[in-house]
């Protein structure tokens, strides 16, 4: 089985076209830059429910979507209730952007069908979960918009400073920087 190549410029069109349909139904408050992933989410008819994920894997998996069914199941680990709210928050929306990237682009995904796939094929739909998740989170002109502010304000953790902004975790806020050659 193939995984057709998606290039990086349709995945960013792809996120960019999912914010401004969110965003048209309900405008952000100004210098708000986190993207609602729940509600764009909820917008495609998807829904998440918390399971134990990784009880009988041997990989850690924090998501996985069932496409046919429009449900988005998250690693238990992940639910944001008790000590686990703040320190989970970002990496949940991180988990929740990943697989509605693999709803937005790999039609008929679910776990059988992705353990048919081999390894190569398994890897192209991760980096293009993760690349959709990246553009929908920290949309390229926010960020960088953010980024020079930060830059120029000299105020010290640039990295910190926007993955406040976006509220995502510092790891993928490093990688949107590479991304973007900043």
């Amino acid at each position: 089985m193939k995984v057709r190549y998606i290039p990086d410029e349709e995945i960013a069109s792809k996120a960019n076209s999912l914010i401004s349909d969110y965003e048209k139904k309900t405008p952000p408050p100004p210098d708000i830059y986190e993207t609602n992933i729940e509600a764009i989410a909820y917008g495609l008819g998807l829904n998440f429910y918390y399971e134990p994920l990784n009880e009988t894997n041997d990989k850690k998996t924090l998501g996985t979507l069932i496409a046919q069914e429009k449900v988005i199941l998250i690693d238990s680990s992940l639910e944001p209730i008790g000590n686990n709210k703040s320190t989970n928050e970002k990496v949940l929306r991180f988990t929740i952007a990943h697989e509605v990237g693999h709803y937005v682009f790999h039609e008929g995904y679910d776990p059988v069908f992705y353990m048919t796939l081999g390894t190569k094929e398994q890897n192209r739909m991760e980096l293009q979960a993760n690349r959709f998740a990246s553009n929908l989170l920290m949309p390229e002109a926010p960020f960088r918009l953010r980024y020079s502010y930060h830059m120029k304000s000299l105020a010290g953790d640039t990295i910190g400073s926007l993955s406040k902004d976006f509220n995502t975790s510092i790891q993928a806020t490093k990688i949107r920087i590479k991304e973007l050659s900043l």
